[in-house]
Formats: structure tokens, sequence, C-alpha cells
């Protein structure tokens, strides 16, 4: 399966595909990389992820922190039922949910 990492606009990317674990390293460099120039805000669609496992899970959570340790304010959209439901089962669904844009 394949994943992408696209550059929308300078503080909006869209993350697409299959985010396991053949596809997430190379998704989090990328991504570790454009929050590490982001400013003030970021947003980070997963619109286009079509399946995910526990790897994507363990990807929103190291950007979760980077985004923390660079005093970003970082927006998840579009976050796929069958990743909240992995995060709900793993009892930490509120972190994510705290970064989802609701907008």
């Amino acid at each position: 399966m394949k994943a992408e990492f696209i550059l929308e606009q300078p503080d909006t990317a869209c993350v697409s595909g299959c985010l396991d674990f053949a596809t997430v390293p190379d998704i989090w460099t990328q991504l570790e990389a454009w929050l590490r120039t982001c400013t003030g805000a970021a947003t980070v669609s997963l619109r286009a992820v079509t399946q995910a496992n526990s790897a994507a899970l363990a990807l929103l959570l190291e950007a979760i922190d980077v985004a923390r340790q660079q005093a970003i304010r970082l927006y998840l959209t579009e976050i796929p039922e069958s990743l909240l439901t992995l995060a709900r089962l793993s009892n930490i669904d509120t972190l994510l949910l705290t970064h989802e844009d609701t907008k």
C-alpha cells in the first residue's frame, strides 16, 4: 500500500492512503520536517486516509508532541472513524479530539 504527505498550503497538509507500519516512517519524516517549519498553527487533514492501524495512531501522537514542543497549535481534521475507534479502545481519544478541528 501507499501513503502520501501532501502540502496544500504553507500551514496545511493532507495525508492520504494507507497508514501502516510500512508507510508511517516515510510519512513521519515528511510530517515532522514540515511541522518544524510551521509557526502559530498547522492543520493536517486525514480526509484521504483509506486505512489506518496503530502505527497511524503513533504518528498522530508524535505529531502532537512535536507541535507542542514547537509551540504550534495543531489541528487534525477529518479523522477517520476507524482511527477514532482505535484511539477510544486505547483510551487516548481525548488526545486526538483535543486537537481535532471543529470548524
